[in-house]
């Protein structure tokens, strides 16, 4: 059976091939990996759609979680989780990504169980803001970027079409497609600035007539 259970937003453009070549060195046993928030706050404010009241939730912060964007879990983790008890008093938290990390706490308090939390290469794997400009972006795109967060149907069309067209991706004659990694030989993804910033033409090696035949975001 699997060994990973891997789970991805439908509003990412992911490039599966490295993550996969990864967890064949990953050791599938209470193991978590993903871009984790450790320090996430409780939302205060009553019109915040995951707004806590300090009855719900009294921390200042959330138990640590793997964001939504992308995360793995160990199938022995997807069990414990499955096969917890829900009747033992656990506070309902709004939002899927912390509700996963308070479950997580239970585990280890509750039943003695331990994880491993692992974010290894997560900063230079996940864009979190679909852009390559630095200046007020939170981990932008990166020639080492795995996954692209927020991002529309039209965008990752448009991402694919430039890792097809950079030889990233090879269709070979019965239609399957084939990864050529630049990271085998130590070169950088083929870039995607030119699918999501609006003046990406101003790059070196990126065409304006390009760009406008590139989609957007929405």
């Amino acid at each position: 059976g699997a060994s990973f259970l891997v789970k991805v937003d439908d509003d990412v453009y992911w490039r599966p091939e490295g993550l996969l070549r990864m967890l064949e060195g990953r050791v599938p046993f209470r193991y978590v990996w993903g871009f984790l928030d450790l320090g996430s706050p409780v939302p205060r404010e009553e019109r915040d759609a995951f707004f806590h009241s300090t009855e719900e939730w009294p921390d200042d912060i959330f138990p640590p979680y793997a964001r939504g964007v992308l995360r793995v879990l160990s199938m022995d983790v997807v069990e414990l989780l499955a096969n917890a008890p829900r009747s033992r008093g656990v506070p309902h938290i709004t939002g899927d990504d912390p509700s996963l990390g308070m479950y997580m706490r239970q585990l280890v308090l509750q039943d003695g169980a331990f994880l491993q939390l692992d974010d290894r290469g997560a900063m230079t794997r996940f864009a979190m803001e679909p852009t390559c400009f630095t200046d007020g972006a939170y981990c932008p795109l990166k020639p080492t970027t795995w996954a692209v967060h927020h991002v529309s149907a039209r965008a990752i069309r448009c991402m694919f079409e430039e890792d097809l067209r950079a030889g990233y991706y090879a269709v070979l004659v019965d239609g399957r497609l084939e990864t050529n990694s630049p990271e085998a030989s130590g070169q950088d993804f083929p870039s995607l600035c030119a699918c999501v910033d609006r003046d990406a033409w101003r790059r070196p090696g990126t065409s304006r007539r390009r760009l406008r035949r590139s989609p957007r975001l929405q």
